[in-house]
């Protein structure tokens, strides 16, 4: 598997895996989001995360991935799926299926490291360095949020302001390039071309 730049990949898995769900209310809010995707995680043991499409404070809709960790690994499918119906049974929301497959879904934060005191990039910022590199652009604003099981039963909640991208896969240099001159330590790639999802680390970067 090729490097993307500066960028290696960390963890992997064959099976691009996605859960389009759309809020059955109006809004819903961000971090009720967040404290759901815990629950569930902490029910079913399995880690998720959520790209919620967004701007602020509330959202109508979002997508469930895999998101490959070299720490916690990458669920099975199937387990995806029973996590999945567990948090649309306990909340308001309607399963959509599947994203239909549109080359590489890529999915990059925009604080600068993990540090929340870091630089946060700005969606306009985002979007003014990719026009700088390719002229069109299809994809959302989102916040980003993990939830991952820990040994002791706690489940821990990452989240930030980030992008999502539908891109060609030939185009996945110009991400990385955008990743490095925001100060990445990761993005996350799922492309269906390979039937692949990938986590990219910085060679700079402690295992994450």
């Amino acid at each position: 598997m090729s490097t993307l730049g500066p960028y290696h990949p960390a963890a992997f898995a064959d099976g691009v895996w996605t859960k389009q769900l759309l809020s059955t209310a109006p809004y819903v809010a961000v971090d009720e989001i967040a404290g759901a995707l815990a629950a569930t995680v902490g029910r079913t043991g399995v880690p998720l995360t959520g790209y919620v499409h967004t701007t602020g404070r509330v959202a109508g809709g979002m997508v469930l991935v895999r998101d490959p960790s070299v720490t916690h690994g990458v669920p099975d499918q199937n387990d995806c799926e029973v996590a999945a119906f567990d948090f649309v049974r306990n909340g308001p929301w309607r399963n959509d299926g599947q994203l239909a497959p549109v080359g590489a879904l890529v999915a990059m934060g925009l604080r600068k490291g993990y540090a929340p005191g870091n630089r946060q990039y700005t969606y306009t910022e985002f979007r003014t360095e990719h026009d700088r590199h390719r002229g069109v652009w299809v994809g959302h604003p989102a916040v980003l949020i993990s939830a991952r099981p820990q040994p002791d039963g706690e489940v821990q909640v990452y989240r930030e302001a980030g992008v999502c991208t539908f891109a060609d896969p030939d185009d996945l240099p110009v991400h990385a390039a955008i990743a490095d001159a925001f100060g990445q330590h990761r993005f996350v790639v799922h492309n269906w071309l390979t039937g692949r999802v990938t986590a990219y680390r910085h060679e700079r970067e402690a295992t994450r």
